[in-house]
């Protein structure tokens, strides 16, 4: 066996040292490493070279323990000779013993901080990638990269195109590894958008140093991501960069590696032919070469093609091949986490040739490949997320949706397999569990989207499964578990935060604050195109996420009970949705949207109902017309009543006629599109010919009020939330900038937008301080630092400024405040991220402001508004726009809100009469766009008492005592 390269530099002559008696101690540990190593190097058999690293392993215990006067040479020693040979020869558990004490001498022993101590914790780093321990693996990087980077940082301070001496390459080569090696862990555990960046970050540093071989393996790497991302476009980009420099020094060990990628890339755009070149390239390259490592993985991504071709003879052919060479590689290993894929390749063929017995027994081979300690043949049982350990957590809810579905189809197959059906039901449900430990260990937003996104469609089956079961709850669980899931885990942090000190909140506050700052100031230089900018802001808001992701964990240690609330599992408890969000005079109407049909679930306080439409009822095309119209202020009242009526038809008609009984309140938790529709503007008859705005007959105007929420179960939150809020505070604080200024008219806010004078918004914040009371922040005065000085001080707060989502991006989910900032002279605004990382005590944000209803619409979360990053950050109740809206309308319809408020409506039904008093003052007839962009969205109950039924009761008090005076005066006489 060939020594490493390191090894010849490992025992070089010894620097000088002061104690004579420490040296022959340390000789003598360091010549028992070299006897060891011969013969090791030299060992006859897999057995001899097994108990000769054990006697490596155990010399280095005995020495730590025995050598008392520690020094940087002992270090050297556990650094190269001992973890470097233990790393290398796969004993990787005492490879990491051995590298932490070389870092205990240095660091804890002797007080070094220098580069060999973060040389260390990218050591153990890489171990831990070795053994597949991911987690593991992306904290030590996380300690290692910042000090390479400041490292590397102040090496090239104002001189990017210096000459670099060898021992800064080293530096950089160790930087751009662990920012691939890092990359590839987040890619291995479904964090694509942060293996993204970093593989962005270890390019660029392989490129820094030139050096062709690296270069390669770092494209090869960013588009491996690219791909698991579903990014093909850029994940082509990169692997034909790498093929291009491969093939031009022609590397016949990474050229194999980066053909299989290309083979995987137009597999999955579905360009077969293509597909298959490049896999057959592969296998011509290591069979030529004897290499038969990655054969197997060849073997099986090529069985895919046939597969999709309905080949079932080649695909079961190279399946075969695949799984013998798999055997062959892993010494015809019983399990192996690389078998895994073959197994479920071999599911996938069976389940489309509708031999669901046989596609069943290999997705559970695939299954307990995919795990440690989970080894069930029976098809009927599954593994437990909670209590078993996964290599590839994508792949295992990957696996999971497979048997489910071929368990369902089974079903379908044969309607007398109820047995199947429930199979299918368990299945379903452990996968709902998967999906939820995959998400506690995400970090980034970005990437926790894109899995609910995935999710959504799997929940669509599960759904179609319990209710062929006839299990209506099940079905709902299963709705629930698909909308707003990232919003639902924050507020139950936020809940979680109770069990922490003041001073530790404070302090996650203040990270999450500065990383909103900086995703705001990386958006300007990125539209600035500030590449120097570009770099210190990333550098800065890279740092800020690894300390807040560090105080998490910290925090989840050291108190146990703010784990628990975070951590637990958010279960659906129907009965609790019934007693604590629905009274009798109300319902819930939750909609689903699939492929093909809508689901609507109705929750009263009685019983839940469900049901599903074919979308062909009203199309989405339909939809979306009927939302556009919305938001015009001139239309045709003919097109318009049309839609809306075909609307109600279609969505509230038959939930209305099921629930049988008076109805006061109607909560609406809509899914897809329908989060952009105003449902009070649907009308419930058809006009006359002489269709007129004025005479519709609008569900605005039914005996019930309209309140929106994201899901029942956050809806469950922001009840809770509100009861928490202090009873102390000041009644109101209006923010309120009218733009008259000519500063303020001549610059452009996102993009180009203009923005125009608001003439009506400080009359409005002085009508409703003057029927509440409360504070004001008008013009110059409404700065971001005057704002947060006060926030945290009101029951409520108003915004009357202009908001904007135009250029539909999250980034530019903006509300403006004072224009100039007197030290940057920059427009001062708060962009969604930065509201997020407030904490308010306030029991209602009000937006007279355009869009602030809208955003991207995100499968499974929803509208990413500004509103929903006020609901982040712990407002149980928020007024949105949901269209840019007039100015002097909607100062009218916010003062009358305020009015009812006062006395004692709930939200819902305060800005219900609010507008049907708007439209009963109007002289003209108004289409839908002037009153209705407004909507209340979270929990609708009163701010203010209402001393009506005081008042009744007493009038009756008084009442009774005078007859009983008057009756007691006339018997005495």
């Amino acid at each position: 066996m060939p020594k490493p390269i390191f090894f010849s530099l490992l025992l070089i002559t010894i620097w000088g040292h002061s104690c004579q008696a420490q040296l022959l101690t340390t000789s003598t540990f360091k010549d028992s490493i070299e006897t060891l190593l011969d013969k090791l190097y030299d060992a006859n058999s897999a057995v001899e070279e097994e108990h000769l690293l054990e006697e490596l392993a155990h010399l280095g215990y005995s020495a730590f323990s025995q050598i008392e006067s520690k020094d940087t040479l002992l270090a050297d020693l556990y650094h190269k000779p001992l973890g470097g040979n233990l790393h290398y020869f796969g004993k990787y558990l005492s490879a990491i013993d051995a590298y932490e004490k070389a870092y205990d001498i240095r660091k804890n022993i002797l007080g070094v901080s220098d580069e060999l101590t973060f040389r260390m914790d990218k050591n153990i780093a890489s171990c831990y990638f070795d053994l597949e321990l991911f987690e593991q693996t992306i904290h030590y990087y996380d300690q290692a990269i910042p000090k390479y980077d400041s490292l590397i940082s102040n090496l090239l301070k104002d001189n990017e195109i210096k000459e670099l001496s060898k021992e800064e390459m080293a530096y950089i080569r160790r930087l751009g590894e662990s920012y691939m090696f890092r990359g590839l862990a987040f890619n291995e555990i479904g964090e694509f958008q942060k293996a993204i960046s970093d593989g962005k970050q270890s390019v660029k540093w392989y490129e820094r140093l030139k050096e062709t071989r690296d270069i390669i393996i770092a494209y090869n790497s960013l588009s491996i991501i690219y791909k698991n991302a579903g990014n093909y476009k850029e994940a082509l980009k990169f692997a034909h960069q790498a093929r291009q420099k491969g093939e031009l020094i022609k590397d016949k060990t990474e050229l194999p590696n980066i053909y299989n990628s290309l083979g995987n890339i137009h597999y999955h755009l579905q360009q077969n032919d293509s597909a298959i070149y490049y896999f057959n390239k592969t296998l011509s390259i290591d069979f030529e070469s004897k290499d038969f490592d990655n054969v197997g993985e060849t073997f099986t991504n090529l069985s895919l093609v046939y597969l999709r071709e309905n080949n079932f003879d080649s695909a079961s052919l190279f399946l075969g091949e695949g799984l013998g060479y798999y055997k062959l590689k892993h010494d015809s290993a019983d399990f192996h986490y690389d078998y895994s894929s073959t197994y479920e390749n071999l599911g996938d063929l069976y389940t489309k040739r509708k031999k669901y017995n046989q596609a069943l027994k290999y997705y559970q081979l695939a299954l307990f490949n995919n795990t440690t300690n989970f080894r069930d043949t029976n098809v009927y049982q599954n593994p437990n997320p909670e209590t078993i350990n996964v290599y590839s957590k994508p792949d295992f809810l990957r696996i999971l949706h497979l048997k489910g579905l071929a368990f369902y189809k089974k079903y379908q197959a044969d309607t007398t397999q109820k047995k199947a059906l429930a199979a299918a039901l368990a299945t379903f449900q452990q996968y709902d569990k998967a999906q939820d430990h995959l998400q506690a260990d995400l970090l980034l937003e970005d990437s926790r989207l894109q899995w609910i996104a995935q999710a959504h469609s799997v929940y669509e089956t599960a759904i179609a499964v319990a209710l062929a079961a006839n299990e209506k709850e099940q079905a709902f669980l299963f709705a629930e578990r698909s909308k707003a899931v990232l919003l639902l885990k924050q507020l139950k942090s936020l809940a979680a935060k109770t069990h922490l000190p003041d001073s530790l909140q404070r302090q996650e506050i203040t990270l999450r604050r500065k990383i909103g700052i900086a995703n705001r100031e990386l958006f300007d230089l990125r539209y600035s195109k500030d590449n120097k900018g570009i770099q210190e802001v990333e550098r800065e808001l890279e740092q800020y996420q690894i300390q807040l992701t560090q105080l998490v964990k910290q925090l989840e240690v050291a108190y146990p009970s703010y784990r628990k609330v975070k951590r637990n599992r958010i279960e659906t408890d129907i009965s609790v949705l019934q007693d604590k969000l629905l009274p009798q005079d109300a319902a819930l109407i939750e909609y689903f949207e699939g492929k093909e049909h809508w689901t609507f679930f109705l929750l009263t306080r009685d019983e839940l109902k469900s049901w599903q439409v074919s979308k062909q009822d009203f199309s989405t095309n339909e939809l979306s017309k009927l939302i556009a119209l919305l938001h015009e202020q001139e239309i045709s009242c003919n097109d318009f009543s049309g839609l809306a009526y075909k609307a109600y038809q279609f969505l509230l008609e038959q939930p209305l006629k099921e629930m049988g009984k008076e109805l006061k309140h109607l909560i609406i938790i809509p899914d897809g599109q329908l989060a952009s529709l105003s449902f009070e503007t649907l009308i419930q008859s058809v006009p006359s010919n002489n269709c007129d705005f004025g005479s519709l007959d609008y569900i605005l105007n039914a005996p019930f009020s309209l309140s929106y929420a994201y899901s029942a179960n956050v809806l469950l939150e922001n009840a809770a939330l509100d009861k928490q809020k202090p009873k102390n505070l000041a009644p109101f604080l209006g923010i309120a900038l009218d733009f008259k200024e000519k500063k303020y008219r001549n610059q452009s806010f996102c993009r180009g937008d203009t923005l125009e004078i608001l003439s009506h918004s400080i009359a409005e914040i002085n009508d409703i301080t003057d029927k509440l009371g409360g504070d004001k922040l008008i013009n110059e005065k409404a700065s971001v630092e005057n704002f947060l000085k006060e926030y945290t001080n009101y029951n409520i707060l108003h915004f009357s400024t202009h908001a904007t989502q135009s250029c539909l991006t999250e980034e530019d989910t903006r509300i403006l405040l004072s224009y100039e900032d007197s030290l940057t002279n920059r427009k001062e605004s708060f962009t969604g991220k930065e509201l997020r990382g407030l904490s308010t005590n306030c029991r209602l944000v009000t937006f007279s402001a355009c869009e602030t209803g809208l955003g991207e619409l995100k499968d499974g979360e929803g509208v990413m508004s500004l509103a929903r990053d006020l609901f982040m950050a712990g407002t149980p109740s928020v007024v949105m726009s949901l269209w840019s809206v007039p100015d002097k309308a909607t100062k009218e319809i916010s003062v009358a809100f305020y009015e009812y408020l006062k006395q004692g409506k709930r939200k819902d039904k305060a800005l219900q009469l609010a507008k049907q008093q708007f439209i009963n003052y109007q002289d003209f007839s108004i289409p839908p766009y002037y009153w209705a962009a407004l909507v209340q969205v979270g929990h609708p109950a009163p701010l203010y008492r209402s001393w009506t039924l005081l008042y009744i009761v007493l009038f009756l008090f008084l009442g009774i005592s005078i007859l009983a005076y008057i009756k007691l005066k006339k018997s005495s006489s």
